[in-house]
C-alpha cells in the first residue's frame, strides 16, 4: 500500500474515532477545543493534498469542514447540534478513507 494513503487512513482513522466519541461523551470544554484542532487540521491538510492533486470539489468539502471545525472562530451550535454535525463528519470520513483505499487497490491491480 502506498505509505501516504496509508498514514492518511490512520489519520482519518483518528479523526473518525474523535469524532464519535465525541458525539456519545461528555467531555470538558477544552478537550473540544483539542477535536476542532485535530479535525480542522486534518481537514486542512487533506484539502491542500486534494488541491495537488486537482480534485477541486474534494478540496472544497475539506475545507468546508475545516472552517466548520476552525478553533479560532469557532462556530456556535447546540450540543444536539454539534452530535449530528459530528457523526455525519465521521462518516464522510469514512466514506473517504474506503474510497481512497478502493481506488488505491484497483490502481495496484
Amino acid at each position: 500500500m502506498n505509505r501516504g494513503v496509508k498514514s492518511e487512513i490512520v489519520l482519518l482513522g483518528v479523526c473518525i474515532v474523535a469524532l464519535l466519541a465525541a458525539a456519545s461523551v461528555r467531555w470538558p470544554y477544552f478537550v473540544y477545543v483539542l477535536l476542532r484542532i485535530l479535525i480542522c487540521t486534518a481537514s486542512a491538510y487533506l484539502s491542500t493534498k486534494r488541491y495537488k492533486e486537482h480534485r477541486t470539489p474534494w478540496v472544497w468539502a475539506f475545507a468546508a469542514i475545516a472552517l466548520l471545525f476552525n478553533p479560532l472562530v469557532p462556530v456556535r451550535m447546540s450540543r444536539p447540534d454539534w452530535r449530528i454535525v459530528n457523526v455525519l463528519n465521521a462518516i464522510f470520513f469514512t466514506a473517504w478513507a474506503v474510497y481512497s483505499d478502493l481506488a488505491l487497490r484497483m490502481r495496484i491491480s
